[in-house]
């Protein structure tokens, strides 16, 4: 294993703690949950500059594997696309902001249907 090889590891490490952390942030109540959301946004600009350092790394030694070709792949999929974007909605999830945005642009249509068979039927307004 060379030195970007470990490098890369830390770019997905990074990755997999802040979708861990945001999640941990939909798990728990809004006092205790501040800092697991805090720490999710901190892993992804950190895991970006280990992505930065891997490649220059791996070029100023002039040594590359395949296995670090692939775990770069696998920890660039984790971070850029996977934590970057669970992380904000889950913020957007938590705070109710998705459902705000869902109704505001659904203002003029009207109320949707109970989901549960067994739930009362809405009173008419007429």
């Amino acid at each position: 294993m060379h030195l970007a090889d470990l490098i890369t590891e830390m770019n997905g490490f990074c990755g997999v703690m802040s979708v861990f952390s945001s999640m941990r942030y939909m798990a728990l109540g809004d006092n205790a949950a501040a800092g697991n959301i805090y720490a999710a946004l901190a892993f992804i600009p950190l895991g970006f500059f280990f992505d930065a350092m891997d490649g220059a790394v791996a070029r100023s030694r002039r040594t590359s594997s395949l296995m670090g070709q692939e775990l770069d792949s696998l920890a660039d999929l984790v971070l850029t696309i996977i934590s970057s974007l669970i992380t904000p909605l889950h913020i957007f999830f938590k705070k109710g902001l998705v459902l705000m945005i869902v109704y505001r642009s659904r203002s003029d249509s009207p109320p949707p249907a109970p989901l549960s068979p067994w739930a009362s039927p809405r009173p008419s307004t007429t």
